[in-house]
This record gives C-alpha cells, structure tokens and sequence, in this order.
C-alpha cells in the first residue's frame, strides 16, 4: 500500500495514488467521501419512499371517492328512472275538470238507480199479488 493511501489532500478530499509496476503514477478519484455519499443516497431513498407514500395516499383516497361518486351516480341513475315513471303515471291520472265530471256522473247515476229500486219494489209487489191471485184461483178451479 502506498504511503500516501488514505491521507487527505489540501482539499480535504482523500487522495488515492499508486505506481504501476514501471514506477508511472496513477491518479484515482480524489474527494469522494462514502460516509457523505451513503447520507446522500440515504436522504433521496426517503424522499422517494416519501414521494411513493404521497402518491399512494393520494391514489386511493381519490379510488375511495371515485368508488362513491360511482356509486351515487347509480342511485341517481335509479332515481332518474324512477321519476320518469312516476311522470309518466302521473301524465295518465285524470285532471280536476275530469274527475268533477266523473263526480257528477257517477252522482247521476245514483239518482238513477234509486228510481230503479223503486219501480222495481213496485213490480215486485204487483208480481207476488199476481202470483197469489194465480194460485188461489188454480186451488179453487182444480
């Protein structure tokens, strides 16, 4: 091992030299200080970590939103249907005029069936003299 191997320049760096077999001087990198150079690649594997965090955080907060926006857009969809619906039932019911007129119909008609019921009784009545009359006029010929 050189004598020099190991000793830190002017610089502060360390600096690396050694001669090759035929006494030439070789130059290796001078400065690098690994202790610093692992701190450094330790600092930007955080952020990286930080910045994947971020990223993932982000991503499923927005799925998770998604999700529910997705979801409600289907009750919106399934209400719109069902408004539809209603309106297109709503569009065959009969108006006020209609159902007055109805109302005074069916009123009509209730008058109507109650002179019906009357003559009927009548009929009824002169029905069963007739029948009687009948039978006791057949008991007293036969």
């Amino acid at each position: 091992m050189p004598a020099n191997w190991g000793r830190r320049n002017e610089h502060g760096g360390h600096s690396v030299s050694a001669r090759s077999g035929d006494g030439a001087l070789m130059m290796e990198p001078a400065g690098i200080d690994y202790k610093v150079l692992g701190f450094w690649f330790s600092v930007a594997q955080w952020m990286f970590n930080a910045l994947v965090a971020a990223y993932l955080w982000v991503s499923r907060k927005n799925k998770a939103v998604n999700s529910r926006v997705d979801e409600l857009s289907c009750r919106v969809d399934e209400t719109e249907k069902t408004v539809i619906r209603v309106s297109s039932d709503i569009a065959h019911l009969p108006s006020h005029h209609e159902l007055e007129s109805l109302r005074r119909e069916i009123t009509k008609l209730t008058g109507e069936l109650s002179e019906a019921r009357g003559k009927l009784t009548v009929i009824d009545k002169t029905f069963t003299l007739i029948n009687e009359f009948l039978i006791n006029e057949g008991s007293k010929n036969g």
